[in-house]
This record gives C-alpha cells, structure tokens and sequence, in this order.
C-alpha cells in the first residue's frame, strides 16, 4: 500500500512539511516526470530543505 507524500516528507524532516515546501517537491517531481530525468528523492528533500533554511 502507498504513503502519502506529505507523511513520507514528514518522517524525514522530523517535522510536518508545510504546504509550500510540499508544493516544491511535487513541482520538481512533476518537472522530472516530464523530462524523463530520474531523481534521488531522499537528496532532492534534503536540497530543498537546505534551501529553505538558507531563505530563512
């Protein structure tokens, strides 16, 4: 059975993501779908949080 993206996000973070974060990850995978390009997930969530604590 599948898990949903926002608790999967969460048990990595250690947090609840919020709407926005999740957004971006959606957006890229998405972006990567249509692309044909393969991603890390577990990298691209450690990107992205990176990103936003360097915004914060």
């Amino acid at each position: 059975m599948g898990r949903r993206l926002e608790d999967v996000v969460e048990e990595m973070l250690g947090e609840k993501p919020d709407e926005a974060f999740l957004e971006a990850i959606k957006n890229r995978i998405a972006f990567a779908h249509e692309s044909g390009e393969e991603i890390d997930f577990d990298l691209l969530v450690e990107q992205m949080k990176a990103l936003q604590e360097a915004q914060a």
